[in-house]
C-alpha cells in the first residue's frame, strides 16, 4: 500500500500545475459568485469535476499497478481497467470542459453594430515634420 501512495503522489507532482489551476479557478468562481452566479456555478462545477477526476484517476492507476503485483492480475486485466478508467476520465473531462465553455458564453449581451467612426479632417499639419515624412497633400486641398 505504501508503494501505491508514493506512486500516487509522484503522479500528482507531475499534474501540479493543472491541479493548481483548478484550485485557483475554483476560488475565483467563488469570488465572482455574486456578480455572475450562473457562470460561476457552471465554472465551479466544471473545475471541481476536473479536479476530482484528476485525483481519482491518478489514484486508480496507482492502485491498478500495485494490484497487478499484489493480486497477480494479468497484463490484460490491468490494461483493460486502465483503458476503461482513461475513457471514463476523458468523458468526464469533456463534460467539465463543456460546462466551462458554456459558462464563458452564457448571459452575454448581443453586440451592437455601430456606425464606422468618421475620420476627422486634418486642417493643418501638426508639425512641419509631417511634410518630411511623406505627407505631400493636406486633406481637402
Amino acid at each position: 500500500m505504501e508503494y501505491t501512495f508514493l506512486f500516487f503522489l509522484s503522479q500528482l507532482v507531475g499534474q501540479a500545475p493543472m491541479l493548481l489551476a483548478y484550485v485557483v479557478g475554483t476560488i475565483l468562481a467563488l469570488v465572482f459568485w455574486r456578480r455572475c452566479p450562473l457562470p460561476a456555478k457552471l465554472t465551479l462545477l466544471g473545475l471541481m469535476l476536473l479536479l476530482i477526476t484528476s485525483l481519482v484517476q491518478s489514484f486508480l492507476v496507482s492502485y491498478f499497478v500495485q494490484a497487478r503485483v499484489n493480486f497477480d492480475w494479468s497484463h490484460q486485466t490491468v490494461g483493460l481497467l486502465m483503458s476503461v478508467t482513461g475513457l471514463v476520465g476523458s468523458l468526464i473531462r469533456a463534460a467539465a470542459f463543456s460546462l466551462i465553455l458554456i459558462a464563458v458564453f452564457i448571459g452575454r449581451k448581443t453586440a451592437q453594430v455601430s456606425s464606422p467612426i468618421e475620420a476627422l479632417p486634418l486642417m493643418e499639419p501638426a508639425s512641419r515634420g509631417s511634410f518630411e515624412h511623406g505627407i505631400t497633400r493636406l486633406p481637402g486641398t
